[in-house]
């Protein structure tokens, strides 16, 4: 597991919004993300967000993809 850190993730967690921002998507790129099940979102009441750690680690899956 990489640090968010890493990747300049300094927040716990980010919403939608923020998330397509931190990777540079449009919203139905991040959906099609989840929906897939490369990149895992958390619900919290009413809120769905995105935890730093599993956008690090999709970051860093995505890497090895595009290294082979």
């Amino acid at each position: 597991m990489r640090s968010p850190l890493e990747y300049g993730l300094s927040k716990a967690a980010y919403d939608y919004k923020e998330t397509e921002r931190q990777l540079s998507v449009k919203h139905t790129t991040l959906c099609g993300l989840v929906k897939s099940g490369r990149l895992r979102k958390t619900k919290v009441g009413r809120r769905t967000i995105f935890r730093a750690v599993d956008i690090a680690d999709f970051l860093a899956e995505s890497q090895l993809e595009n290294a082979r």
